[in-house]
């Protein structure tokens, strides 16, 4: 248990550590649709489609 606690101090020092370097945080992507397929036909070309 006491690594443990070692290892999570850690990280949060070294997040301490850029957070006080001015380090600019950037917001997560976007989940991609989950109600839509893609395909190529037997030409080659890209089709999506959503639902």
């Amino acid at each position: 248990p006491l690594m443990t606690l070692k290892v999570i101090g850690g990280i949060h020092w070294e997040a301490l550590r850029l957070w006080m370097k001015g380090l600019k945080l950037q917001p997560g992507h976007e989940h991609p649709d989950t109600n839509a397929i893609s395909w190529r036909d037997q030409q080659g070309d890209m089709h999506h489609e959503k639902f």
